[in-house]
């Protein structure tokens, strides 16, 4: 992973000793900005947690804050990482296991698991 990569971490229950690997609850990403600078965003994938985007006490602007499935917030992800010229990222193999297992592998190409 480099400074110019997006780097997307996601949050939520994890993988159950069952095997079963559950839609996590946000996605946050880091995305390279002027100056070498980092902008944080992040994607609420659950319509409950929508209070969240209005609140004071997260990281970021609250304009880089929204509720999306988790293939809108990929779309967008992916078309940010176009236009920016770099990679879309995770922070660890867990990232790569929940996009593939939950889009069915629709981004295979593109996204490449970075292992912390």
């Amino acid at each position: 992973m480099t400074q110019h990569d997006i780097c997307i971490d996601f949050e939520g229950e994890g993988k159950k000793p069952s095997g079963e690997l559950p839609l996590p609850h946000l996605l946050g990403a880091l995305l390279p900005a002027e100056g070498g600078t980092k902008q944080y965003h992040l994607f609420l994938l659950r319509e409950e947690l929508e209070p969240m985007t209005r609140s004071g006490r997260l990281v970021g602007k609250v304009e880089n804050r929204k509720v999306c499935s988790l293939h809108e917030a990929i779309e967008e992800l992916l078309g940010k990482a176009a236009e920016l010229d770099c990679r879309l990222v995770g922070y660890s193999q867990h990232e790569q296991e929940v996009v593939e297992h939950h889009l069915a592998g629709s981004h295979p190409a593109t996204f490449k698991a970075f292992e912390a």
